[in-house]
Order: structure tokens, then sequence, then C-alpha cells
């Protein structure tokens, strides 16, 4: 985290990272004032299925604590629409990266931003 800080990094990105070690990541949070977003993988994630569970395990902890959105995967797998699983939750979304998918059936088809299914403008 010092490395961060001193770099001028705003946001930490982090992959499935242990719900146990979440208080303690909210102590370096709230020393070095660094954002701290989970980077959830969808359902094949063992720990973080959806943002829905980043935020049900962040829930009353520091806003700065949050999870990434990747706005292409929720129409796929039932979890709502991009960004919208964390509107009007304080400290939900800390970052976010955004795919695109001619098919929601195959993660491996994945294009340029607005050649598949992905709304754009309308999943913010």
């Amino acid at each position: 985290m010092n490395y961060c800080k001193r770099a001028g990094i705003g946001v930490i990105v982090a992959v499935t990272p242990a719900p146990e070690t979440l208080p303690r990541i909210e102590k370096f949070v709230k020393e070095y004032d660094i954002r701290f977003a989970i980077h959830n993988h969808g359902p094949e994630d063992k720990l973080w299925h959806s943002p829905l569970d980043v935020l049900k395990a962040v829930k009353g902890m520091d806003p700065r604590i949050g999870c990434l959105h990747r706005c292409w995967a929720y129409g796929s797998h039932g979890h709502g629409r991009g960004a919208g699983d964390s509107r009007g939750r304080r400290g939900g979304c800390c970052n976010m990266h955004m795919k695109d998918l001619t098919s929601f059936q195959d993660k491996e088809s994945q294009v340029g931003g607005g050649r598949g299914h992905h709304a754009g403008e309308e999943d913010f």
C-alpha cells in the first residue's frame, strides 16, 4: 500500500481476496486513503460470483472498499445489467472495465466495444 500511495495509484484491483482478510484490508484502506476494488470473475469465481456477493461482504465497511464491475458479464449470468447492480449503494463500485461479447453463452466471444451485446451508455 505504501508503494501505491507514493506512486499515486488511487485504486487497487484485487482478484479473489479471502473474505477473512477484508478487515485488515479495510485498516490499510483507511491508513493510506486508497480505494480497493474486488474483481469478481462471474459464476466460475469460487469466492465472488457476482458484484452482489462483494457488496454483501463489504457492507458496513469503509466506502472505499467495493467491487470492480465487469459490465459484459451480468446480462449473461442473471445478475442484472452492468453498473446498475450497485447504483445507490455507497461504496459499491470502485472501478470498472468493459468487455463486449457476441454471445452471452461463450465468454471467449469477446469483441470490441459496441460490436456485441453490450448496451454501452444504457449501462451508465
